[in-house]
């Protein structure tokens, strides 16, 4: 049997984007529940790889229902207290984009205190590159660390 056309092809683009959300709809749901402006706007980022700033100049923008429904999934994790974070599968620390999950802690912004103590007590050992060496020493033993109980955590892990 033939699809049938619709009569009105402008109607038609209607119900279609009847089905889109925009940017400013899903920060609005985030705002329903309670979810603080800037974890929805990261959260909503994440999602639709762009910037902050492109989210707020083009609020207008549309969403496939599909990804507005993937993002309305994450918002209403967020509202029951999940952290954005393990929502993101990203944390900063530091400088760094570190990946985390719900199986580790989600490193603090609080901590980066003890990176600084840390590298003030290091510039206190500056005698001719010992600093650095010794810097170095410790990148290499904490990466085999982490090797190693990497390994003891996947016990399909062939070595």
């Amino acid at each position: 049997m033939p699809v049938k056309a619709p009569a009105n092809l402008a109607q038609a683009h209607l119900s279609t984007c009847h089905a889109l959300k925009t940017y400013a709809d899903l920060l609005t749901h985030a705002r329903t529940l309670k979810i603080a402006a800037n974890e929805a706007a990261i959260l909503i980022c994440h999602h639709l790889g762009i910037s902050r700033a492109s989210l707020i100049a083009f609020a207008e923008r549309t969403v496939n229902a599909e990804l507005a429904a993937e993002i309305q999934h994450d918002l209403a994790a967020r509202a029951r207290g999940v952290p954005v974070a393990y929502l993101c599968g990203v944390q900063e620390f530091y400088g760094l984009a570190l990946c985390v999950s719900p199986a580790v802690l989600i490193p603090r912004g609080d901590t980066e205190t003890l990176v600084d103590w840390a590298l003030e007590l290091l510039a206190g050992l500056w005698l001719g590159g010992l600093a650095r060496g010794l810097m170095l020493a410790l990148a290499q033993a904490g990466q085999a660390a982490w090797r190693r109980h990497h390994r003891q955590r996947r016990p399909d892990h062939r070595q």
